[in-house]
């Protein structure tokens, strides 16, 4: 997972090259990477479960009994399940948010081709007017 998303990551910052022979930003440069996404979710729920404190637990934990550490595996899934809901509700969000957006830019382009429309059809009429 953590190298798919190292992967995602490069490929929102390269660049590729255009028809030019000059550099094109990646589309999605800019954007949340995926470790950044669950880390800003998951921090103030559990910050062991965090990508930067993940790989640390073995050393964090390393005296514990078999009672703690059952305890701290519980806590895990408790965090988890309160994770999943939490980037429901994030994506879910995030969705509606694009979506709207994307609306209003149709709405937009539409309104703005229908005046251009309607003036070159004007400017038509009155080209055809005149010569009659």
């Amino acid at each position: 997972m953590a190298d798919q998303d190292d992967a995602a990551q490069a490929g929102s910052q390269s660049t590729q090259g255009d028809d030019q022979g000059g550099a094109q930003t990646h589309p999605f440069a800019g954007l949340l990477t995926g470790a950044q996404v669950h880390d800003a979710i998951m921090a103030p729920i559990e910050p062991d479960l965090t990508t930067q404190n993940v790989v640390h637990l073995d050393q964090k934990y390393q005296g514990e009994s078999t009672e703690q550490r059952r305890s701290r595996v519980a806590r895990y899934k408790d965090a988890m399940s309160k994770f999943d809901s939490a980037f429901g509700t994030w994506a879910q969000n995030v969705g509606k948010t694009v979506s709207g957006y994307k609306e209003e830019a149709m709405a937009r382009a539409v309104a703005q081709s229908g005046q251009e429309d309607a003036g070159a059809m004007a400017n038509l009429e009155q080209a055809f007017g005149s010569d009659t």
